[in-house]
Formats: C-alpha cells, sequence, structure tokens
C-alpha cells in the first residue's frame, strides 16, 4: 500500500498580488498558521496506518520551499525531495505575471483560459493561445508517471501549487487531456490536502471522495467549481471514482 497526499502550499505574499508562477515568496503569517493545521492532518495519517512519510516538492520556489519545510520540521523528516518528473506546468508568457498583466498583454488567451476553469471549453482549446505554455497531456503524463513510481509502504506528501495539485488529482480520477471535456480545474484552497490509496488488497481505493459543491448545472460557474476534501476516512470508503 501507498498513499499519495496533495498539500498546496499556504498562503504566499505573491498569492496578495495575484502573480501566477514567477520565483515565488515567503508565506504570510496565515500561510504558515495553515501549513500548520495541514500538519495535524498528515500526522494523524502516519499514527493510523504506520507508515513513514516523505516530501516531494515541485520546485523551489519560496511558498512551496517554506511551506515543505514546516512539515519536515514538524514530523521530524531528515530531507524533502526534488524529482524531474514532478514539477510545475510551464506556463510560457504567462509566467510571474499578475492577473491584471496578462489582461493586459494576452486578453484573449486570458479569456480563453478563465473559460476552461470555469468548465465551459476543454483546456486544449485554452493552451493554444498562450505561447510557450506546456500541452496538458505532456504534463498530465509526467505526472501520472511520477506517481506510479513512487514506492509502496510509504505515505507520500507532495508539496505543489494550485494548478501542480489539480494534474495529481486528475491522474487520481483518470481524467486524461485526451478526453474531451475530462482534465479539470480544482480551485483547491491553501494547505488543502488531497489524498489517494493505493492498496493492491483492495486495488485502487479513493479517498478523496467528498466532494463540497452542489450538483453542476450545464453552466459549469465558477462558483460551483468542485472543491475535494482530501482527509475523509480510508476504511469507510466503498466505491472508486466519483
Amino acid at each position: 500500500m501507498k498513499i499519495i497526499v496533495g498539500c498546496r502550499h499556504g498562503e504566499a505574499y505573491k498569492n496578495l498580488k495575484d502573480i501566477y508562477g514567477g520565483e515565488g515568496s515567503g508565506l504570510t503569517p496565515k500561510g504558515k498558521e495553515q501549513i500548520l493545521e495541514a500538519v495535524q492532518q498528515i500526522k494523524q495519517l502516519q499514527e493510523k496506518h504506520g507508515l513513514p512519510v516523505r516530501i516531494y516538492l515541485s520546485c523551489q520556489r519560496g511558498q512551496i520551499v517554506e511551506s515543505g519545510e514546516i512539515i519536515r520540521q514538524q514530523l521530524n523528516i531528515d530531507e524533502v525531495r526534488l524529482h524531474e518528473k514532478y514539477k510545475p506546468i510551464r506556463l510560457g508568457l504567462f509566467n510571474g505575471m499578475s492577473r491584471q498583466e496578462q489582461k493586459e498583454k494576452f486578453p484573449d488567451a486570458l479569456v480563453m483560459h478563465s473559460k476552461w476553469e470555469q468548465g465551459e471549453i476543454d483546456i486544449t482549446q485554452s493552451e493554444k493561445l498562450v505561447p510557450g505554455m506546456q500541452k496538458a497531456l505532456d504534463y498530465y503524463n509526467q505526472t501520472k508517471q511520477f506517481i506510479s513510481e513512487l514506492e509502496d509502504n510509504c505515505i507520500h506528501v507532495l508539496m505543489g501549487t494550485r494548478s501542480d495539485l489539480s494534474c495529481v488529482l486528475n491522474v487520481f480520477k483518470s481524467n486524461t487531456p485526451q478526453v474531451y471535456m475530462a482534465y479539470k480545474y480544482f480551485p483547491l484552497d491553501y494547505a488543502q490536502l488531497i489524498m489517494q490509496v493505493y492498496d493492491e488488497s483492495k486495488k485502487e481505493t479513493d479517498v478523496s471522495q467528498d466532494v463540497k459543491t452542489s450538483e453542476k448545472t450545464e453552466q459549469n460557474t465558477k462558483d460551483e467549481a468542485e472543491h475535494i476534501d482530501a482527509l475523509d476516512d480510508y476504511e469507510d470508503e466503498n466505491e472508486l471514482g466519483e
């Protein structure tokens, strides 16, 4: 059995400026508190299953490094890790820009990307308008391979950005970009956890199933987007998928 826990970083100063990608920044005091709350949930998971914990950072941006270091210290882990296949999606010319700058320089691309976030168009239509952006299918396959290679008998904590963990969650749910409208945007909160248990005795048990949302309409508005509560009780789960 292996348990994959995705954790979004805590609130960072760059988030207050609505900047996407870039070099990152440190956590705000609120962001540090958010990560400490997430640590308590990871501790409970560790105590329940008695497995060692490993931490992977998607990159060395300030908010990722600081969030991972807080978890490392609180859980008395020797090191955090980087992996060549677990990294943020390349944002192309959007990288390091605030949403306002994107609106001024690439208004058409921003409109399309926002439509994808709201579930109105497929991701492949959005990515075409952002120069240099990595294709969603390449990013999905890269992340999927990383997850498949993580070893058994361990709790793997994947610290990342919202886009990193949206991809991880799409992998959990087998939402491949090869299927029209399958690859979704998940507006995960700061320090929110997502989790999946891979258990050979039960084949594969998804524990990210408590979806905090009203039923989606055909319009798929942003206010009705899915929110995932990652720490449902694994032993109470009986079904796979959504």
